[in-house]
């Protein structure tokens, strides 16, 4: 018979492994929201097998031990099992390994990278337009590039309005936005590839991105807030900070176990409003010279003072982009920003003699027109099309008159 292991060894191993389980297991239940947004495929799988698996392991710990005890499960056995437990924590780390590599490094989206613009831009077929009507492009960020379900955005909306105003081959409007572009993206943009085209209108609408390039202490960025926007690494973040799966993995876990409250930064003053009205001269600069006509758009979004807990949930750009390890603004925060940006592009109107479309001041803040802190649901691409093309009809009729004479 085997002997029984000593009563009092026995009770300390089985009080200290309870204890533990005690401390360490409520602390799963304070996790970081940031996380299980961000990562919710990962972060929900390793949190719901820690909260099933860590209790499971202690129960299984103590029948163990109480057979131990009794002389009814040797040493060996005690060993196996807890090899067996390693073995399949290997085969788990390397299945996980494998998930990771395929979904979050850079190799499924490499071919949307660009070396200086971060995110490939977005081109017309053939790099070339036909001269034939007014043609212009609307350029801007994913609020300019995103479409609806059938792939129409509201740059397509208000292209067909104006060309039942003024003809089917009178006006031709383009998207030219892409997501993630700043005003920065868009200069150097529109000189290297779309000043050769020779447009007749640009329409330009930009603020969100260019705000978020104040939050140097987020995710995204790489250090302080620099005005040629170099700190902010953006899209290409995974790229230039590539992890392993083990990191990534212990970054979860410290996020998974008793996270504490990142402090809230309120903030009125941005250093950003400098560079934003530096581009958007240059860019009228540039399109001046050529005897291109420039609009800008005030920028559409969902802040505003009393918002519901629904509207407050959906600000993805707010919970998820102007948010670091210990920091992250507040709604108060984004709002003055928007506005202190929207007051910007009204200075640089004024100096520069450019007419303004004040899309922010008669879009309606409600989730019926916005998924997100600025982007647009079905209702809100019909509202942006109509208000848009509204605005251009007087602004253009002289103009196409001319280009058809």
């Amino acid at each position: 018979m085997p002997k029984h292991t000593p009563k009092p060894v026995a009770w300390i191993t089985a009080s200290l492994l309870i204890l533990a389980a005690a401390a360490i297991y409520p602390r799963f239940f304070r996790t970081d929201p940031y996380l299980l947004g961000r990562f919710p495929f990962f972060s929900r799988l390793i949190l719901y097998g820690l909260r099933i698996g860590l209790p499971l392991f202690v129960v299984v710990s103590l029948f163990c031990l109480a057979g131990w005890y009794r002389g009814r499960i040797r040493a060996s056995d005690l060993l196996a099992f807890g090899s067996a437990l390693v073995f399949c924590g290997i085969l788990a780390f390397a299945a996980g390994s494998l998930m990771y590599h395929r979904q979050m490094t850079r190799g499924r989206d490499a071919r949307l990278y660009h070396p200086y613009l971060q995110v490939v831009p977005p081109g017309i077929e053939g790099n070339k337009i036909d001269r034939g009507g007014l043609h212009i492009f609307c350029l801007g960020g994913s609020t300019t590039e995103f479409v609806d379900e059938d792939g129409s955005g509201w740059p397509a909306r208000a292209g067909s309005a104006l060309k039942k105003r003024f003809g089917e081959d009178a006006v031709h409007v383009h998207n030219l936005g892409r997501q993630w572009y700043t005003t920065l993206h868009t200069l150097i943009n529109y000189e290297v590839n779309l000043r050769p085209l020779n447009p007749d209108v640009l329409l330009v609408m930009h603020t969100i991105n260019d705000l978020l390039q104040n939050t140097d202490f987020s995710y995204f960025s790489g250090g302080p807030f620099r005005e040629d926007y170099g700190h902010f690494h953006g899209p290409v973040v995974r790229i230039v900070r590539r992890e392993g799966f083990g990191s990534f993995g212990r970054q979860l876990l410290r996020g998974l176990w008793y996270h504490r409250e990142r402090t809230v930064i309120r903030q009125d003053t941005f250093f950003g409003l400098v560079p934003f009205e530096r581009n958007l001269h240059t860019l009228i600069d540039l399109a001046e010279k050529d005897g291109v006509r420039v609009v800008l758009l005030t920028q559409p979004n969902l802040y505003r003072e009393g918002m519901t807990p629904p509207e407050t949930d959906a600000l993805y750009m707010l919970h998820y982009e102007a948010i670091g390890p210990d920091k992250k603004w507040d709604v108060e925060t984004a709002r003055t920003g928007m506005r202190q940006y929207r007051d910007a592009i009204w200075r640089v109107a004024a100096r520069r003699d450019v007419p303004v479309i004040d899309l922010e001041s008669r879009f309606p803040k409600d989730l019926d027109h916005f998924s997100d802190d600025v982007h647009y649901t079905r209702k809100g691409f019909d509202r942006m099309g109509e208000l848009v093309s509204e605005a251009l009809m007087p602004l253009l009729a002289k103009r196409i008159g001319e280009k058809q004479n």
